[in-house]
């Protein structure tokens, strides 16, 4: 097994690798070295978000979010936002620790899909929403449908788009973001297995942050249409190599 290594860090571009969450997250996938991996960011609280120029993406009446996330376990109460994007759509977990995927109004949301099913118990995921042309939600965790209903989401969405973030409700994620996706087709209409590896820019993808930059505060999209910038707790690493920890 290789020496633990840290990529080097230069103060004045402002990286946020800490090394004693680095170690504590190494300690945890049993050794596995993963500092020239996959990155990912962790949230805390607010201030905490990236913030991504959305003004050239396209998005239109059918779609696919993709994320690979580890959400914290017992955060506390509150909302917890996964993505929101003004006159668009939100994810999120609601004041009774329900995920919600629905338009990007003030909570609660007048039409959404509504799960009971929690994020937050300190595992690794994989959260999915299609919206197809019908104008129906379907909200997807580790492959397995948990709600499927008629939503209106928005259609005249704002410049900005926010991962791990929702500035207007003055909320934060909190755990680690590894990896989100928008692409222009409703990929899911079953269940399904999660690849749980790096996405590759295809024919259908809008936009893709691997987040996996490691320091900085800069975000790039691989398009090249959609960078953003970072406020987060720390770079950890995030592994996406076949199969999620356990």
């Amino acid at each position: 097994m290789r020496a633990l290594l840290l990529l080097p860090c230069i103060l004045a571009a402002g990286c946020l690798i800490d090394r004693d969450l680095y170690e504590e997250r190494y300690t945890e996938l049993g050794g596995v070295d993963t500092a020239e991996g996959p990155w990912g960011v962790r949230f805390a609280d607010t201030p905490n978000c990236i913030a991504v120029d959305a003004a050239e993406i396209d998005l239109g009446g059918t779609f696919t979010f993709d994320v690979y996330l580890r959400a914290e376990a017992a955060p506390g109460s509150g909302i917890l936002p996964v993505v929101a994007w003004n006159g668009a759509f939100a994810i999120y977990q609601d004041t009774e620790g329900r995920l919600v995927a629905g338009p990007s109004e003030p909570p609660p949301a007048k039409t959404a899909v509504v799960s009971p099913v929690s994020l937050f118990d300190g595992a690794y995921h994989h959260l999915a929403l299609t919206y197809g042309q019908s104008g129906y939600a379907t909200l997807y965790l580790d492959g397995t449908r948990l709600m499927l209903g008629p939503v209106a989401l928005g259609s005249a969405p704002v410049t900005t788009l926010h991962l791990g973030c929702w500035p207007e409700q003055d909320v934060a994620f909190r755990g680690d973001i590894g990896e989100a996706r928008l692409s222009d087709v409703a990929f899911y209409g079953s269940d399904f297995e999660p690849e749980w590896r790096p996405y590759d820019v295809e024919s259908t993808t809008l936009v893709l942050w691997h987040l996996d930059e490691g320091e900085g505060r800069k975000v790039y999209d691989a398009t090249g249409i959609a960078r953003g910038t970072i406020e987060v707790e720390a770079w950890v690493p995030f592994p996406l190599g076949g199969e999620p920890p356990r």
